[in-house]
């Protein structure tokens, strides 16, 4: 005749109140962990990118300013030396200008500069980047930008 009772065989059987617990700790562990990784994950794919659009616009947007204030420098220069403001860009590149024989530069989005010459006496010239649609107007990455 074989003993089916446990404890005569000395061997300890966990409850299944026990096992229960064990096993939701296993699983529900691992699976919680797994379910915040895959939150984590969620969220990341969503918020990380427009951070970076963000952060990728204004650094464009803080280079085509300091492109601007180099112009508006040179656009000076030129009219110290020669009287008066160009009526475009593109007379910085003639002979004994600051960007002679040289190409005009391109705004980080690689738009030409805007250039609106000054109408009157004692006004200041304008120079403008359109922004990434390279488009006058606009909002967010496609605004338009300037040295204020």
């Amino acid at each position: 005749m074989t003993n089916t009772d446990p404890s005569a065989s000395g061997r300890k059987e966990l409850e299944p109140e026990t096992s229960n617990r064990l096993l939701w700790w296993a699983l529900g562990g691992t699976g919680a962990l797994l379910l915040l990784l895959v939150l984590v994950g969620l969220v990341a794919t969503i918020v990380v990118p427009s951070l970076y659009s963000k952060s990728r616009h204004e650094a464009h947007a803080a280079a085509a300013r300091m492109q601007i204030r180099a112009l508006e420098e040179m656009l000076e220069r030129e009219r110290a030396r020669s009287g008066a403001y160009p009526s475009s860009l593109e007379e910085l590149r003639r002979d004994g200008a600051p960007l002679a024989g040289q190409a005009l530069p391109l705004d980080p989005w690689d738009h030409p500069f805007q250039y609106v010459p000054p109408r009157a006496a004692g006004e200041k010239p304008l120079v403008v980047s359109l922004g990434a649609d390279g488009k006058p107007g606009g909002a967010g990455e496609a605004a338009d930008v300037s040295d204020p």
